[in-house]
């Protein structure tokens, strides 16, 4: 069985600010052009990414999608709404699935960032 070569994948995290939760998530990568053994990737051979994302040292995940798959080797991207349910620090990777395998890809770079909560109010606020 042919498996894909990953090149890093890249997962983007918004920077929107938004002071309540949830809050959205972009994750962005560049899908694979061939598999582990170097032979390319043939037109609709590469089907679907899945990424999964965990929250500090919790193995259960909080994001868990499958999408489909874009060009081979292009930038892809998905926004999802409300992915981010309460502050942490969240970890993101993502996996691609061909369409004549029975397993999926080695998981790609782990991408991760800290979502805080509200910021304090302010200090020493007056009138005069």
């Amino acid at each position: 069985m042919k498996r894909f070569c990953l090149l890093p994948l890249l997962l983007v995290f918004s920077n929107a600010y938004a002071a309540d939760y949830p809050r959205d998530l972009t994750l962005s990568w560049v899908n694979p052009s061939a598999y582990e053994d170097g032979t390319p990737l043939l037109p609709g051979e590469l089907v679907s990414v899945r990424l999964e994302c965990v929250r500090g040292s919790d193995p259960t995940p909080v994001i868990n999608v499958t999408l489909p798959a874009g060009t081979i080797g292009a930038q892809q991207s998905e926004a999802l709404v409300g992915a981010i349910p309460i502050p942490g620090t969240y970890a993101c990777w993502g996996y691609a699935i061909p369409i004549d395998a029975d397993q999926e890809s080695v998981a790609s770079n782990t991408a991760s960032k800290k979502f805080t909560g509200k910021p304090l109010p302010l200090t020493t606020f007056t009138v005069e």
